[in-house]
């Protein structure tokens, strides 16, 4: 699987592409954050609309949800944008990773991630 950092004054935008194996542990949140850092964003938008997966399991999902806790307290929110295909209905690893505290939502379209990325967040 390859990374691809785009040019994105607002947020950071990260491509995957190629096959995605889904490890227990993940070797991308370190640099994905330190791109973050580097560019004194808190926003990150992930796609993976270039993986070559066709599905994923169960467990595949929930290691997802549980990978997303490296960035948590380091980002605001994380959109994460995939094909319908690859994107269960039931949205189990965005469900895994906000039952832990993590602002994430799943989408199929750029232009919806994008829009809650800076949707304001509701008042407590």
């Amino acid at each position: 699987m390859d990374i691809h950092f785009e040019d994105e004054r607002r947020f950071l935008w990260v491509r995957f592409t190629g096959l995605w194996v889904i490890e227990k542990e993940s070797p991308i949140t370190g640099p994905i954050l330190e791109e973050c850092r580097k560019r004194g964003q808190d926003l990150l938008l992930i796609d993976f609309t270039g993986v070559a997966n066709e599905r994923l399991s169960l467990a595949e999902r929930f290691r997802l949800g549980i990978q997303a806790l490296d960035f948590r307290g380091k980002l605001r929110r994380i959109a994460a944008l995939g094909r319908p295909e690859l994107v269960d209905r039931q949205r189990f690893g965005e469900m895994v990773a906000r039952n832990r505290g993590i602002n994430v939502r799943v989408f199929t379209s750029s232009e919806e991630a994008i829009r809650w990325l800076f949707a304001e967040d509701p008042p407590r």
